[in-house]
């Protein structure tokens, strides 16, 4: 018998699924202690626990699949420039705040939690209280030259500035996603690497806006969703869509602003 399971959920890509195996002995909890099946399982775990549509068994370890009942599967969107505040596509290597077009509870900008030990978290800061956030650059995987546009739904990887990261981890970072326990799910940090599957993201429309949408390839654990904030309003994947997600908009970062900030960080 086949020692694995699997479980669906939307892919980032209407009209298909993600469909990633786990395994079976994650399930039985009976015959195993909690503590024997490490990070991973407790990953598995919450994943199935979370999973928006029944388990079934499978012959497949990981892929996409129609989720059409008949009639052949959907055509994916096209691929669209992404525009930032000032109307200019969204380019590589250029820096941008990622905020929120909201006002009130909702706004903020994208920024690191300081008080979060090593890799730090991503939290969306109201600018009241903590001033504008940490200017990011976008990075295509395989390609270094600059000033390449980013569209939607492409893989790219995020990155604070250098002359912006708090350089007390000196992890570089670059946003990825990892099991948190305090949120009981996926939370976003630094500590990252350019290209790495569990460092790349896709920018979709929504509505006005846009959101960022973590649905890594098949060779990363199978967790699958826009960001959202959570508990504290840090950043986590939404598993779904009851968690909701956060919307952003990207503000380009003048270069006088690029040398205030370098001269607050060399003071």
């Amino acid at each position: 018998m086949d020692n694995r399971i699997a479980w669906q959920q939307d892919w980032a890509v209407p009209g298909t699924r993600a469909v990633c195996m786990i395994d079976l002995a994650v399930l039985t909890l009976g015959q195993h202690n909690k503590e024997d099946l490490g990070q991973q399982g407790h990953e598995s775990i919450f994943r199935l626990r979370h999973a928006p549509r029944s388990l079934t068994p499978r012959d497949k370890s990981c892929s996409r699949e129609s989720n059409t009942a008949s009639g052949p599967p959907e055509k994916a969107p096209p691929r669209a420039p992404i525009l930032d505040t000032s109307g200019q596509e969204l380019l590589t290597g250029v820096q941008y705040r990622i905020r929120s077009p909201f006002w009130g509870a909702g706004e903020g900008d994208v920024n690191v939690d300081r008080n979060s030990s090593c890799p730090l978290d991503l939290v969306l800061a109201r600018r009241i209280f903590f001033g504008p956030g940490l200017p990011v650059t976008f990075h295509l995987p395989h390609e270094s030259v600059a000033g390449r546009p980013v569209r939607t739904l492409t893989e790219v990887s995020i990155q604070f500035s250098t002359a912006s990261t708090d350089t007390a981890c000196n992890d570089g970072g670059v946003w990825t996603v990892r099991f948190q326990a305090i949120l009981r799910g996926f939370g976003v940090t630094t500590g990252g690497s350019l290209g790495a599957a569990n460092s790349l993201f896709t920018i979709e429309p929504a509505g006005r806006d846009h959101r960022i949408v973590y649905c890594p390839r098949i060779d990363s654990p199978g967790v699958c969703g826009a960001l959202t904030t959570s508990f504290q309003r840090r950043l986590s994947v939404a598993l779904s869509e009851e968690e909701g997600s956060l919307h952003v908009v990207f503000e380009r970062v003048e270069a006088d602003d690029i040398a205030m900030i370098k001269m607050s960080t060399d003071n």
